[in-house]
Formats: C-alpha cells, structure tokens, sequence
C-alpha cells in the first residue's frame, strides 16, 4: 500500500536555489522511487518560490498538473477550507498581516492584494495579464499597484518596473494553476479531526522539542531555545508561525547567528504539525511519545535533531535563508536543468497506478518495510515497461505481417497495379496505424503503430534510468518500534464554509469569555448561542444563506465594532441581534467649569448630520487611564489644562439598545480655554450660567445624552 508522505523539503520558507533543487528531487524520489504519495499542504504549492518560479515554465506547469491528475501528489484540507484557491482568499483578507515566505507580495500592498481577489473570486485573469503587458506611458499605474500602506502612510516599492512585471508574470502563472487544479476533486484529502490532534500543533511541539537537553552537537541550541521561550507568543500558546517569526526579528539581546538559529526551530516544529494535521500521513517516528506526554521521546528527539542538523547546514547561507527582515524582493528560479526532468517524472508515473487506498489498513512508519517498497515500485515500473515493449514488438510484427500479405498480393496481382516503393511504405504504415488503432480500442494495453514507433526511446531511456536510480531519500536512523502502527485517522467532511465575519467572532468571543468580560454575560432572557458547537455553526451558515442573515464581526475599526450575536428566541430560534463595541474601553464626558459658567461646544455631529451643544467627550486611548483620557480631551478640545483635582461623577450608558458602549463622567475646574473650531467639527465654544443651560435643554438645543446625564450627575452630586 502506498504511503502518504508529507515533505519538510517543500517548505514555502525554503527558498534558495539549492533548497529549492533539493525540494524537487525529493518530490521525484519519494513518488518515483518509494511509489509513494506526496500530500502538500497549501502554503506548500501557493507561497514557495521554486513553484512561483516553475509554474511559469509552461513544461512544468503541464507536467505538474498531470502529476496531480494522476494521484501522484495530493493536497490536504485544513480547516473549512476546501480547495487551494480558497486557501490563498483567505490569505489575503483586507484585516490579515500574512507574512508570506516566497511569494514576492506584502500584505501591506493593498491594490495588488485585492487584484489577487478579484481573479480569484471571479476566475478571471484579464485584469493581471492587462497589467503585465503594460506600456511604459502606464508605468505608474504599476508603481499604484505595487504601493505598500504601512501605519497609514504610503511608501513606493524598491523593485523596478521590469521586476514588477516579472513578479506579475509568475503570479499569473501560478494563480491559473491555482484555478485549474481547485476543481479537481479526487486531488484533495479530508481534514483530519482537530480532536485528535488538538495537542500537537506548533506550540505542543515548540514545547517538546524546547525540553530536549542541550548538546556539545548543536552550541546554539541553549540560546535559541531561551529566546523562543521569551518570545511573548510562546507564553501566550501560539500556534501561527508568522507571528512567531515576526517576534523572533524583533526581539533584541540576542545575536544575528541565535535568532537564526530560534527561527530553523521554529521553521521545524510547524512542518511537524503541518505534517501532523493530514489524515492518516505516514510520520517518521512514532507519534505516541508525543500522545501521550512520555519522557521518553527517543524517535522523535533523532528524528528532529538530524533534521536540524541538514536544515542548519552549518550557518551555511543563513542570511539567505533565515532573514530577520520581511522582504518584496524576488529572484527568479532559474536552475531548471538541474532539477528532475518533470515529464520524465510523469512518464515514470504512467506506468504505474498511483490509486488511493489509504484508509483501508493502519497507518505504517514511514521507514517500516522501506526497502521492499522500494524494491516493489521498481519491479512494477520495470514490468509495465517491458509490458509496453512487448505491445511495441506486437505493432511492429502486426507490421510485418500487412507488408507480408501487402507483397504477396503484389506480386499475385503484379500484372494488374505495381506501386513506388515510397507510396507503398507509406500505404504500409497506414493501413497498420488503422488496424493497431481499432486494436487499442478493444484492448487498451495494445499501442498504435506511432505510439510504439515514437515511445520506444522512452521506453529504453525509462528502463535504463530507473534500473540505475539511487535512493536518495531521508530516514530516521532511529529504528526503534519501527514495526509500531498508527490508528487510522478519522476524518472530518467540510460540510459548509463559515464566513470570515463569523469565524473572527468565534475568536473574539472565546477570547471574552476566557477573560470574564462582562459584555459576554449570558442571561436566560436574551441566551447567546454557543458556537463551539460544530452543528451550532452549521445551523448559522444556513440561516445566513436561506434568510441573508449576517451574524458575525460584520465591521470593525480603530474605534468601535459591529457585533450581530446568534440569540436564542423563546421557542428556541436563533434570530441575529447587532450591538456597536468600542474596540477600547469606555470614554469620557467632562463637564469644564470656567468661572462658574459651564463650557459648551457647538459641533457637527456626523451619525446625527448636524449641530449640537454638548460637553466635550471622546474615546479612551489604549493603555490610558480615564484621567489621562480626560487631560488629553480637555487638551485637544479646549487647549487646556485641569485647575485642581477632578471630580468624578458616576458613569453613563447612553443607549443600551445599540451600543455597550459607556463613559464616565467628571467635573473639572478650567482657568483658561480656546476656540478651537474647525478641530472635530467644533463650530463655537460658548459658556452658561445655570440658569441658560436649563433652558437650553427646555428648549430642546441640548439634547445629548452624555450631555444631560453629566449635568444630572453633577446636580445629584451638588446636592450630597
């Protein structure tokens, strides 16, 4: 039974040329000479600069997609996400901060980012190939394009425009692959379920590796390990690389060469769990050590020490292949004479049936029974070669026999026709092409005439190349329990596609109730659904499509969030009920005091679409106290500063029905202000008596709520 194999090789981060040949002879290897199927994840085949440069050679491109129509090599679900195009939307989503490790693309280049988007969503690469064939009077539609957004300010890429159109070019050919092997269905393997593996994601096996003892072997593994152990997402059990990676540049008091070092390990630890999360993958240790927690991890502890140790390659082009900065730059792949020969590979393939019968059985070690794998492909190959030959030797004697029978009837019937000896080849050969074709389409087995006159180098080339091939491949010199067998994996069917706002939800809201934040109470009266639940989430998804629901995380900004909750009706529906969220904690209203008159200001309010007296307010900043918020709003309002100690007056929730917002309320005594207007709409700033603010609010000027809350609260507050 052929093995499912996950390649470390084809990792997106590894990117130089020598990686990326070593990459593809592995590929070629592990399908040719183990037999074996190769099953990639989908930042394998999106974000690596070997198949970003390759694809675009239209040989490999072709030949790649045959290997995939074959069964040869195979992509793994993850998650709800069902195809690879699927995959790379959801990377490029406006609010995600994707760190990508060979695709020449930042997530800060927003105008090309949503190009991608759009040839994804419509499967249209019109637009792309528009700006690929630009003309140099155009030139600047490029630089727009390629225009990076970093903390709201916008910066010019470094490339030149002849780079961008390369990068536009390799994007081309890689987002038609991307479309054209996302319908075929047979490619795609299940996900496995999260239950059985929720325990051996990045940080389980950031967190295993980082107990291993340190080693004379490897001098910067002590330091390296104490760096990831300070790193702020690894105390907060992280599981995405590119936050560990951004950390890890970011971090000071360690050396170049050490963070270099943090980063292999960590680059290592994701492959294991990458590896770990395909249904029933074929592991080169036995996963029970790490299970079921043992001290002893002796397979696991050799097998990623030597796969260290041939990553590391002694600090060799470190600063190549470990950078400490994101980069845009791209450097073409263009050592292909070097890597294996793809439509030697595909022909190799053919021979064989590389069926998919995973599943049926217990999931083997990888280097269990290695040998007579290997021993067996080889055999199969050779015997479907000599298996076509002897097809090629039948065409040539079906041949011979119709110029046989051809000659015979010439020279029975000589006196009556005689033909050229040029004309009578040529007659030859047809009438054997017909007769091998109709063969061929009885016997599939049987070769035409052509096919055997034109495959028979190949098929010499074929059986010469496989009889002398090496193995080349890697094993864990650990064989300890090598006979030890895996359970099968259960799978999990994606039954349905949970929409981006509703997944940031879950993650919002876990992360709430994690904390005991108030605003995640439940209450018998309004109950909140719980979407931890699988069929929960389903059950959304459907309300969304049959009733164009919305519930989610719909908008969210620097300021406020807007929140549609899954709530439970009496008879047990689920209807959508929205809330505005400060994204911040609560605000302040203050209520300035200038020699005994209050401060007002006359400003345009945006949601109301007018003019309104009120006291001054605003948003709290993050990381402030509600008093610096209060010095810093008297500041930017009024150009003031606080004459004595403020006085709080209580708090105010102004509409409870929309928002949970909320903002305390303070009372303070100025000595000074400016009219600030045009600053937020300010269009006056005036000062009332007691008396003129009553009425003011009895003739309805004044009718905002923090406002009037305020002035209440002081009055209350008067009156103690």
């Amino acid at each position: 039974m052929r093995k499912y194999v996950y390649l470390f090789e084809l990792d997106s981060v590894r990117k130089t040329d020598a990686e990326i040949i070593a990459g593809q002879k592995a590929l070629y290897n592990e399908i040719i000479t183990n037999g074996n199927i190769v099953v990639m994840t989908y930042n394998q085949i999106v974000d690596s600069r070997g198949f970003f440069s390759l694809l675009s050679n239209s040989d490999y491109s072709k030949g790649l997609y045959k290997l995939f129509q074959k069964g040869a090599i195979r992509l793994s679900q993850y998650g709800d996400i069902r195809t690879v195009a699927q995959y790379l939307l959801n990377s490029i989503e406006e609010e995600k901060e994707f760190i990508y490790s060979a695709l020449p693309l930042k997530y800060c280049q927003k105008h090309l980012t949503a190009l991608m988007r759009r040839c994804l969503m419509y499967s249209d690469l019109s637009e792309l190939h528009h700006y690929i064939y630009i003309k140099e009077d155009e030139y600047e539609k490029l630089d727009t394009l390629f225009l990076e957004i970093k903390n709201g300010k916008e910066c010019c890429s470094m490339l030149s425009h002849k780079q961008m159109q390369q990068v536009l070019t390799n994007l081309y050919s890689l987002l038609e692959m991307v479309l054209k092997i996302s319908i075929l269905h047979e490619i795609y393997i299940e996900p496995r379920d999260t239950k059985e593996y929720k325990n051996l994601k990045l940080w389980n096996y950031l967190n295993a590796v980082l107990e291993f003892e340190e080693t004379k072997e490897y001098p910067l593994y002590a330091e390296a390990v104490q760096l990831i152990k300070d790193l702020k997402a690894f105390k907060e059990y992280n599981q995405n690389r590119s936050v560990y990676l951004r950390q890890i540049y970011n971090t000071d008091g360690y050396t170049k060469r050490c963070k270099q070092y943090a980063q292999a390990i960590v680059d290592l630890c994701y492959n294991y769990a990458c590896e770990n999360s395909i249904c029933n993958i074929s592991k080169h240790y036995n996963v029970d050590e790490l299970l079921n927690c043992r001290k002893d991890k002796i397979t696991f502890q050799t097998d990623f020490f030597a796969r260290l140790q041939l990553y590391w390659l002694d600090a060799n082009e470190a600063d190549v292949r470990f950078p400490i900065n994101e980069t845009n730059e791209f450097v073409q792949f263009n050592k292909i004479e070097q890597i294996p020969n793809i439509q030697e590979v595909v022909r190799l393939v053919d021979y064989v049936n590389y069926k998919d019968e995973n599943g049926k059985g217990s999931i083997e070690r990888y280097e269990y029974a290695i040998d007579k794998q290997q021993k067996r492909q080889k055999k199969n190959i050779i015997k479907a070669i000599l298996k076509k030959f002897f097809f090629a030797f039948i065409c040539i004697v079906i041949a011979c026999v119709v110029e046989f029978l051809f000659n015979w009837l010439q020279d029975r019937f000589d006196t009556y026709f005689t033909l050229d000896v040029f004309f009578e080849t040529i007659f030859m050969l047809c009438i054997t092409e017909m007769i091998t074709s109709v063969l061929s389409k009885w016997f599939p087995n049987v070769l035409t005439l052509s096919e055997a006159i034109g495959g028979i180098r190949n098929l010499i080339v074929d059986v010469f190349k496989i009889c002398r091939k090496k193995n080349m491949i890697y094993r864990n010199k650990c064989v300890r329990n090598v006979d030890m067998k895996e359970q099968n994996n259960n799978k999990h069917m994606i039954r349905y596609v949970c929409s981006k706002e509703l997944k940031k939800y879950i993650e919002w809201k876990n992360r709430q109730v994690a904390i005991s934040s108030p605003i995640m109470v439940n209450s018998q009266i309004y109950p909140l659904l719980d979407i931890n639940e699988a069929k929960n989430v389903e059950m959304l998804t459907e309300l969304e499509e049959m009733y164009s629901y919305h519930f989610g995380i719909v908008y969210e900004s620097r300021y406020n969030k807007m929140i549609v909750d899954p709530v439970l009706s009496e008879n047990g529906s689920v209807f959508p009920y929205e809330r505005v969220i400060p994204t911040n904690d609560d605000g302040v209203v203050i209520l300035p005091v200038f020699k005994e008159r209050y401060v007002l200001l006359r400003q345009f309010r945006h949601a109301i679409r007018r003019e309104q007296y009120a006291f001054p307010r605003g948003f709290s900043n993050p990381g402030c106290t509600i008093l610096d918020n209060v010095r810093r709003e008297l500041e930017e309002e009024l150009g003031t500063k606080i004459i004595g100690e403020p006085v709080k007056l209580g708090r105010i929730t102004p509409d409870s029905g929309m928002t949970s917002g909320s903002a305390y309320a303070y009372k303070v005594e100025i000595g000074t202000f400016e009219e600030k207007v045009g600053y937020e709409g300010i269009k006056q700033i005036i000062t009332v008596s007691d008396d003129e603010f009553s009425n003011l609010i009895s003739t309805g000027e004044i009718d905002d709520g923090y406002t009037l809350g305020a002035y209440l609260l002081y009055k209350k507050y008067l009156d103690r």
